[in-house]
């Protein structure tokens, strides 16, 4: 038996074009989970977000020989711009063959004359789908046009995603108003009806403020929206006589701000508006709502106005939203004040939840021209969803509702809204696969306008507009930018 026959498998190492030797390589490999341990709860949940990306740090090195004339500097020199050139490139690992890697961090060369003379490198590489570049991005080339999921497989990732985030909306709806409904009766309702009036009140108060704030709205829309809110209003001391009325009544509040964007709306709603502070932010000022694809401001504006709902309910005016709803406290003195407590405590857990899920149920749908914006929207709903988990964690903890013989049972409530945290960024992530990266993009000495810029990097006369608008506060004409500044620009 050859003992030594695996050697002959052995590839030459390199990396773009440069090649060197290996003395050892160290992979990581694994999938990336997350424990969660809920309050009362004694066993944990793994949540298990798929593969991570495998990690490989390589010794390697490149020395003086025959082959080289006994100089190994031009090989060490070839290696090192290979290593600090943008962008992914090709490994080529001695025995697991070629691969797409992005160097992680920084490489390390230490120079050792004392054999002769050899530069001894440690790099760490991240392994790459054969298809990916930079940023986690597909190499199926993307357009940032108001086309942009127009190719077939676009268009499937996009309906998958939203489908995804849907059904997640809905199973958090359905949770959340089904635990509602359970945990307060009749009587409760009857005994806070006038406490309850006036949280409802404020709710509406709060609701409408958000919708006004919304940029990038349309005047039919919005007036419709606000007079839904009127409507329930008027209708508060109706919904009060029936946990499933005021369930109903809860949702409808915050789903105005699904009809805002067209979702869920049977036509296509056209028009423009400079409400809310839009200014001229559609060509001819027009927009088209089909419930499936949102303009950026305006979806990226609605998200911001639910997430700021999920402050709805503090009694602290530091943490109170920039819409209000500040509830006055409740001295928890009797059994009855306590239920009380808890029938407000389970309606702003229902107000919270349902604006994250409709926040979610927008954010898949926005027409995003960029990796970073996409995932700054997401990083922020995110956040609100694991705040909000947080809140709920403690609440569930706090024992000054058994002292009366009662609890805050939210295990429901939690766990659909945790499933939609996963399912959005699971959606999320798929929905980047057709979106650029921005990047610096540094400008030639002698100066250029945002027309050459665009014609040279992107062949597109067009994009010099989106030039201009991504830097505003350094560009101050799209005629001139001047020479040797660096700009953000998308990489594609």
């Amino acid at each position: 038996m050859d003992t030594n026959s695996w050697k002959k498998h052995l590839l030459t190492a390199k990396f773009r074009d440069a090649e060197f030797h290996v003395q050892d390589v160290d992979t990581g490999i694994g999938r990336r989970n997350i424990v969660h341990q809920y309050p009362n709860k004694d066993v944990p949940f793994l949540e298990d977000l798929g593969l991570d990306a495998d990690e490989l740090t390589i010794n390697g090195y490149v020395i003086q020989k025959q082959e080289n004339d006994h100089d190994y500097f031009p090989a060490r020199n070839k290696l090192m711009a290979a290593l600090k050139k943008e962008g992914p490139g090709t490994l080529i690992h001695p025995f697991l063959g070629t691969m797409q890697v992005c160097i992680s961090g920084k490489a390390r060369v230490v120079e050792d004359f004392s054999r002769g003379g050899m530069a001894k490198f440690t790099m760490t590489f991240i392994q790459l789908a054969s298809t990916t570049v930079l940023g986690g991005l597909e190499e199926k080339k993307l357009t940032l046009s108001s086309n942009i999921y127009d190719s077939t497989v676009l268009k499937e990732i996009k309906n998958e995603s939203q489908k995804k985030v849907d059904d997640s909306w809905l199973n958090a709806n359905k949770k959340n108003l089904d635990t509602f409904v359970d945990k307060v009766n009749t009587p409760d309702l009857q005994f806070s009806k006038r406490g309850l009036i006036a949280d409802c009140t404020k709710v509406i108060s709060m609701t409408k403020q958000a919708i006004e704030s919304v940029r990038g709205s349309i005047v039919s829309n919005v007036s419709d929206a606000l007079s839904i809110l009127s409507t329930n209003l008027t209708n508060v001391q109706n919904i009060l006589d029936s946990p499933y009325d005021f369930a109903e009544w809860l949702k409808t509040t915050i789903d105005v701000f699904l009809y805002l964007v067209g979702i869920d709306t049977d036509e296509k709603v056209e028009g423009g508006t400079e409400f809310g502070g839009w200014s001229n932010e559609y060509k001819e000022d027009s927009i088209t709502l089909d419930g499936n694809t949102i303009p950026t401001t305006l979806g990226e504006s609605v998200v911001n106005a639910l997430v700021e709902l999920t402050n709805f309910g503090e009694e602290d005016t530091n943490s109170a939203s920039l819409f209000g709803g500040i509830l006055d406290p409740i001295n928890i003195t009797t059994k009855n004040r306590a239920q009380q407590s808890l029938n407000r405590l389970y309606m702003v857990n229902v107000v919270r939840n349902l604006a994250l899920a409709s926040a979610a149920r927008v954010a898949v749908r926005i027409n995003f021209t960029s990796y970073d914006k996409a995932l700054e929207i997401m990083n922020q709903i995110v956040d609100g969803i694991e705040n909000q988990l947080e809140k709920m964690g403690d609440e569930a903890a706090d024992e000054t509702y058994l002292n009366y013989s009662l609890k805050d049972d939210n295990s429901d409530m939690y766990g659909a809204m945790e499933d939609l945290r996963k399912d959005f960024v699971i959606a999320m992530q798929s929905l980047g696969v057709s979106l650029a990266v921005i990047v610096d993009y540094l400008i030639s000495p002698y100066g250029m306008t945002t027309l050459e810029l665009a014609y040279d990097k992107y062949y597109d006369l067009d994009r010099a507009e989106d030039i201009f608008d991504r830097n505003r506060s350094i560009i101050d004409h799209p005629g001139f930018l001047l020479g040797g500044r660096t700009i953000k620009i998308l990489s594609e």
